[in-house]
């Protein structure tokens, strides 16, 4: 699919005035200053950020009420329950909250419903098969129940409290549950919506060990706990949950990754290195796609507790037999993934008819819904426009869907919700559940919505490019600042530059779809050619031997114990 192209513009007064008051090169002031950096100070708070610039912790609804009544049922030693979701947001959630817990002496007990037969979220049967059962007194969401009404209303006839910390959007009405401690509530001061569940479980545990030790809590025999050693887990679930990497995520993230680095856990490093990792250093990407869809292949393909009880041992053994137990259900995850993928694409193939609307909504008997949320991603890149996947299994419909930038798929569900049982999520993500007999009407509602959402945009990919960087212009000094300016993600993405003039000497299919080459710019004397890669590449654009404009990224390329640059191309222009 073609892209448009979007360079954006810098302001050169500013982009000087960062680079006199900091020292950077003016290629990361010209980043920066596109980003809402408008000096040099503001540019070294953003690469040395540190805890006192947090300030949403404190305006976060209903924060006291979920720390005082927690702490009441430590005192108590009642029976809490913690019930997490079975993505890499909720397992870290739970482990996070869970460990923490566990270190302050409470009874404490986790929950993580099954993706196929419990579905998403918290429900009422949970609180009689699960919370009655074990006696809790307290129970605690973690990355859902914003919007679990039936449940909390259960729980309060049986006497059980329930808090809900979570991060989805919620709707008009909220659970009657003694807090709910969720930054995307309309009436959060804090307005911390970039946190991922894991986030604000996070935050949840630095007011409680606050109110615990202004209580006279902790002392020889229960020591304070350091919150350091819990970012890792809430950096694991923030770069899972792809939530924006701005603010108090992006501190969270740069403190865990210190971590991770530093001494991680068995369980990461097992996964590490049975993800065939030979890095020296771990960074988002790794978090991204080597350990996220590995933790995250335990809810879908299995149980997630399987994800909570690796990132939680302590034994190297018990780290490797899990990880290999978890490498297999994300093989059998990838291979189910591929196969739904290419019937989907057959059935394009041979309906091309189906591509003329502005939405892709499709179902059938009995796909895996473990998988249907990333095929739906996969579709999205592909075909860019909004899908939905639907498994009707049993009489219900279990559905994922998937938007792209600029259309809220979340509102876009909220109004097709007279054909729906449930839904929930993002403005980019969103689940569903409907009858049979209704996803007729669904489909064609859905269609009418993104239709008239949609009404007079282009609705087209970009290529948004920071700015233009010859390859002769690279060097590893520009390198280094780049490397400071991580952990990139939304809102805040890897940089793209725009080279022209570039010169192929070499080039070479790898794998299946993926070109490997050696550039360098026209009429630059003899600088040495700069390895590249591009992956499902644009054949016709990739067999040419001159690009007139070349859009691409930046990264090190780790090799036999040696680091080099490399270049990512994203996109080429065709010679005219």
């Amino acid at each position: 699919m073609k892209r448009r192209w979007q360079v954006k513009p810098s302001d050169p007064l500013l982009v000087d005035r960062i680079c006199r008051e900091s020292g950077c090169h003016r290629v990361i002031a010209a980043i920066m200053a596109n980003r809402g950096i408008a000096s040099g100070a503001a540019l070294d708070t953003f690469i040395n950020p540190s805890w006192s610039q947090v300030r949403s912790i404190d305006r976060l609804i209903d924060m006291d009420k979920a720390v005082g009544r927690i702490a009441d049922a430590l005192f108590r030693k009642e029976k809490i329950l913690i019930f997490g979701d079975y993505d890499v947001d909720g397992i870290t959630a739970t482990t996070i909250l869970l460990e923490f817990l566990l270190h302050a002496g409470a009874d404490a007990t986790y929950y993580i419903p099954d993706r196929m037969t419990e579905g998403y979220g918290l429900a009422a049967t949970h609180i009689d098969d699960v919370a009655r059962a074990r006696g809790a007194t307290l129970l605690i969401t973690v990355d859902c129940g914003s919007d679990s009404h039936d449940a909390v209303k259960r729980a309060g006839q049986y006497g059980i409290d329930v808090i809900v910390t979570d991060h989805h959007t919620v709707s008009t009405s909220m659970p009657e549950a003694c807090a709910l401690v969720n930054p995307c509530r309309s009436d959060c001061p804090s307005k911390a919506t970039c946190l991922a569940g894991a986030g604000v479980a996070f935050f949840l545990i630095i007011r409680l060990r606050a109110y615990l030790r202004d209580k006279g809590f902790w002392h020889v025999g229960r020591p304070q706990p350091n919150l350091k050693d819990y970012c890792d887990l809430a950096a694991l679930g923030s770069v899972s949950d792809v939530v924006p990497m701005v603010s108090d995520t992006r501190l969270i993230t740069r403190v865990g990754l210190e971590v991770l680095n530093a001494r991680p856990r068995p369980g990461i490093q097992a996964l590490l290195t049975i993800s065939g990792n030979k890095k020296q250093t771990i960074d988002a990407e790794d978090i991204g796609f080597r350990i996220g869809p590995r933790l995250n292949a335990t809810g879908r393909m299995d149980r997630a507790d399987l994800g909570v009880e690796i990132l939680r041992t302590r034994d190297p053994a018990e780290a490797a037999t899990l990880a290999e137990k978890i490498n297999l259900l994300n093989q059998d995850r990838q291979a189910i993934e591929k196969n739904i993928h290419h019937r989907i694409r057959m059935y394009f193939a041979e309906s091309p008819e189906l591509l003329t609307r502005k939405t892709i909504v499709l179902c059938q008997t009995n796909w895996h819904e473990g998988v249907l949320g990333i095929v739906a991603s996969r579709l999205v890149e592909r075909f860019y426009r909004p899908v939905v996947l639907i498994s009707f299994r049993d009489g219900l419909g279990k559905g994922s869907a998937r938007s792209v930038p600029g259309v809220d798929m979340h509102a876009a569900i909220a109004s097709c919700a007279a054909y729906l049982d449930g839904f929930g999520g993002h403005p980019m993500a969103a689940g569903i559940r409907l009858r049979p007999e209704n996803y007729e009407p669904f489909k064609k509602a859905f269609e009418d919505t993104i239709t008239k959402m949609t009404a007079g945009r282009d609705i087209t990919p970009t290529v948004d490019i920071d700015c233009a960087l010859d390859i002769d212009m690279i060097s590893d000094a520009l390198m280094d600042e780049i490397a400071a300016l991580q952990p990139f993600g939304p809102d805040h993405l890897e940089p793209v530059f725009l080279a022209r003039n570039v010169i192929v000497g070499f080039a070479r299919e790898v794998g299946t779809g993926h070109m490997r080459f050696a550039l360098t710019n026209a009429g630059r004397g003899n600088a040495p050619p700069v390895p590249a890669i591009w992956f499902n590449a644009d054949m016709d654009a990739a067999r040419q031997r001159f690009f007139p404009q070349m859009a691409y990224r930046l990264r090190h390329n780790h090799y036999n114990g040696k680091t080099s640059v490399q270049i990512m191309i994203e996109d080429v222009l065709p010679q005219q």
